[in-house]
């Protein structure tokens, strides 16, 4: 083996299988509840081959299935198309959709979990401005990420992302020391007991075991280096059990450190393991379209190559030839063109080596250039003073915004105490005009009972009067008694309006020693046989309104009046009772019953319907043994 760079497989695919296992918390769970309907769909989809267009094929179809989505299931669809399109390269796709995602949660992230949503969505799109060599927007995506984050969430193991990222940045400037003790880091910020999801502390955490052996190994420091790689390992069979769906992924994290350690030991010129460990993970990613198993093809070639076995190294090279155009990384690229030029040198197919090497230059230069600005960058520092300049931005922010509340409450505060002394003279205002309509609606409401009821008592009286004078031969007897009659009911029209002048706020019990008057004059009167039963179980008094109080009077005259008129009885009951907002009242009687008396009344229970329903009351007709109303109004206890 001639040392030559390996891509780090670990730190490239962790923050797309991290992002996907974060859109995918609860994948075991099919939980369809408005919100998190996505999340079912995406345990199926986790099913399909990884990274096959069977599973967005799906995804797509089931998803526009799906009635009234949510936020949270639109970024859950968007997040695995984002992550989709990141493992596939086609970046100007990924941008798209994390662009989406950003759009759906950037007027939400005062709410905690759309705040997370919004930093790992930065973080996302950070990583694909890094794979497109575009630092500055890269390091600027990081850094407002890690900002929401530490602002957003008080826990400190908030920050393994960001972390994760700087160790990965670090091992690609080639800072291997600084990489492996930023990886270390993550490791323990991802073990936090704050971290609550299983999966994704096992992909950080298993990856990272991984990446700290690749440092090392690029320090050719090699014991320690396969330290980390078996730790990762039996981390790996240790946690399997515990996701029995999850077999790709885990499968694939196993196949990555077969290929890690198939290099050490082609390091140490143990051919025959490391050519193994090759075929044991290349048999893994034989499925995938991956820049790894890419990686790996080369690494096999370029061994088999130096053994002599050059017909299998030429079949892998034409595997590595053909996915080069849908796979274009730089440094497979790169090894490419150094061990097809070796194979050619091998087969003695010398003008074919220089053309490969001379590729090799004209290609390495070109990625020199691109690579300069961020080789000569230091990261640590510069992320920083990036972090710093965006913290010391978001106070700024936060203190022009405490200011404009400020104001804001100072001006509302001066607002309400204008508005407040307006209405107040507003509110004096209205009360003399509302005392004088008062005064004005109780005046045409005397005027009106006056000349309705009075007035037609007295007009009767008049023509009666009028007959016995104009017809004095008529039976004095009848007129005398009709006379009688109309006086008395005169009375009572005249004493029943006094008496609802007396007070606008009347009692229960005011109401019931009126009715035992008015009914039991009207009885001895007019010498009618029936008898009355008055009960009240009320044990408080409670406030009854003047509209209350004369639709409930006329209401128990009507039924009194009925009772006496059609229902041939010979008892009549009423009872009041309380509850703590509620007044009932049962009239009942021992007579003919309802049908009986429906054909002769003609609109008298529609009257009395409309008249209890305009205080908000209900009132019920039964037939038992007679005919019982059932009166229940609201009313409010009186004050002591």
């Amino acid at each position: 083996m001639r040392g030559q760079e390996k891509i780090v497989i670990s730190y490239y695919l962790v923050p797309f299988f991290a992002f996907l296992v974060a859109l995918n918390a609860s994948c075991n769970q099919v939980d369809k509840a408005p919100g998190q309907q996505v999340k079912a769909l995406l345990a199926q989809v986790n099913t399909l081959p990884e990274n096959s267009r069977e599973q967005m094929d799906f995804l797509d179809s089931a998803f526009h299935h799906i009635k009234y989505p949510g936020t949270e299931d639109w970024l859950e669809f968007y997040g695995f198309k984002c992550a989709f399109y990141q493992r596939q390269r086609n970046f100007e796709e990924a941008f798209k959709y994390a662009d989406s995602m950003l759009d759906l949660t950037a007027n939400k992230i005062n709410q905690v979990k759309f705040a997370k949503w919004y930093a790992s969505t930065l973080a996302s799109k950070g990583d694909i401005y890094l794979a497109v060599q575009n630092y500055d927007e890269s390091f600027v995506c990081y850094t407002r990420s890690r900002v929401i984050a530490e602002k957003t969430f008080t826990d400190s193991c908030s920050t393994h992302s960001y972390t994760q990222r700087l160790a990965s940045l670090m091992y690609k400037q080639k800072d291997f020391n600084a990489a492996a003790e930023y990886f270390k880091l993550a490791i323990k910020e991802i073990n936090c007991s704050s971290v609550t999801n299983e999966f994704l502390t096992f992909v950080y955490s298993q990856a990272n075991l991984d990446n700290v052996g690749l440092c090392y190994a690029k320090l050719h420091q090699w014991d320690s280096a396969v330290h980390y790689f078996n730790a990762a390992m039996e981390y790996i069979l240790k946690q399997e059990p515990k996701f029995p769906t999850r077999q790709q992924y885990i499968q694939t994290a196993k196949a990555v450190v077969w290929g890690n350690l198939a290099g050490y030991y082609a390091q140490k010129n143990n051919r025959t393991e490391a050519e193994s460990l090759y075929i044991k993970s290349l048999a893994v990613f034989e499925r995938r379209n991956d820049n790894f198993a890419q990686n790996l093809q080369l690494e096999l070639a370029d061994m088999l190559t130096f053994t002599g076995r050059l017909d299998e190294a030429g079949k892998w090279l034409d595997k590595v030839r053909d996915s080069l155009g849908t796979l274009p990384d730089a440094n497979n690229h790169l090894k490419y063109y150094q061990v097809r030029a070796d194979h050619h040198l091998k087969l003695s197919e010398t003008g074919e080596a220089v053309a490969q090497l001379k590729k090799y230059i004209s290609f390495k230069d070109s990625v020199d250039e691109a690579n300069k600005k961020f080789t000569s960058v230091n990261i640590s520092a510069d992320m920083e003073k990036r972090y710093q300049k965006a913290v010391n931005e978001a106070l700024t922010k936060d203190i022009q915004l405490k200011q404009a509340y400020l104001l804001a409450a100072i001006s509302i505060a001066l607002m309400i105490i204008v508005i407040s002394i307006l209405m107040r003279n507003n509110y004096k205002r209205s009360a003399r005009l509302q005392r004088k309509l008062a005064l004005k609606n109780e005046r045409e409401r005397i005027s009106r009972e006056l000349h309705d009821d009075l007035g037609s008592s007295l007009t009767c009286l008049q023509i009666v009067v009028n007959r016995l004078s104009t017809n004095p031969g008529e039976s004095s007897g009848t007129i005398l008694k009709n006379i009688s009659q109309i006086s008395g009911e005169a009375i009572d029209q005249m004493s029943e309006i006094v008496w609802m002048l007396k007070d606008t706020v009347g009692s229960v019990n005011g109401l019931m020693a009126h009715l035992r008057v008015y009914m039991a004059e009207y009885i001895q009167r007019t010498d009618i046989n029936l008898s009355l039963d008055f009960k009240n179980n009320c044990k408080e008094d409670h406030h009854i309104n003047n509209i209350q109080q004369r639709n409930l009077l006329l209401v128990v005259k009507e039924i009194f009046h009925n009772v006496i008129k059609h229902s041939k009885a010979n008892q009549f009951l009423i009872g009041f009772s309380c509850s703590e907002k509620k007044i009932r009242i049962i009239a009942k009687d021992n007579g003919i019953g309802l049908h009986e008396i429906q054909n002769s009344e003609g609109n008298g229970i529609n009257n009395m319907k409309k008249r209890i329903s305009s205080i908000n009351g209900n009132i019920l007709f039964e037939n038992r043994g007679g005919l019982q109303i059932t009166i229940d109004i609201p009313a409010e206890l009186k004050e002591p």
